[in-house]
């Protein structure tokens, strides 16, 4: 006899409770089911799991653009709050952005995602410079001439 998930057994002794899912309405769920509800979706995904992550999830300033099928996320803040995003090695970072690409590319969008403390937004608006900008995915640009094949 199988025993269901949370009940009886190993998850007893362990004192498990089950826990309901935040209310994210999916894109399933949306009347008009448009393309700009489907990545908000996208957007409160990745807003729920950094406000997870951090102690206090109000200091979090979340923004995002969309152009076509193509968006990007910006997640700001102050840097003890996006160290604690970024984790160790930023494997937790790596992990929201896997979950965060998984479910855009569901729905048809190609996303990336920034993760900047307040510091490196204000050097960045200013124009002086990307360095620091945080994003796992960013391509690397090599400066000198370009090699003949």
């Amino acid at each position: 006899m199988r025993v269901p998930p949370f009940h009886g057994g190993f998850h007893d002794q362990l004192n498990c409770k089950q826990v309901e899912s935040p209310s994210l309405k999916r894109p399933k769920e949306i009347s008009n089911d448009t393309s700009d509800e489907k990545f908000e979706y996208v957007v409160d995904l990745v807003r729920h799991n950094c406000e997870e992550l951090v102690d206090e999830p109000d200091l979090l300033d979340i923004t995002y653009t969309l152009t076509g099928t193509s968006g990007a996320i910006e997640v700001c803040g102050p840097s003890s709050e996006i160290a604690k995003i970024m984790g160790s090695r930023k494997k937790t970072l790596i992990a929201i952005q896997a979950i965060m690409y998984a479910v855009a590319s569901k729905y048809g969008f190609r996303v990336m995602l920034n993760v900047i403390n307040e510091e490196q937004r204000a050097k960045f608006r200013e124009g002086q410079g990307t360095s620091g900008v945080s994003s796992v995915n960013r391509p690397r640009i090599q400066e000198g001439p370009l090699l003949s094949g």
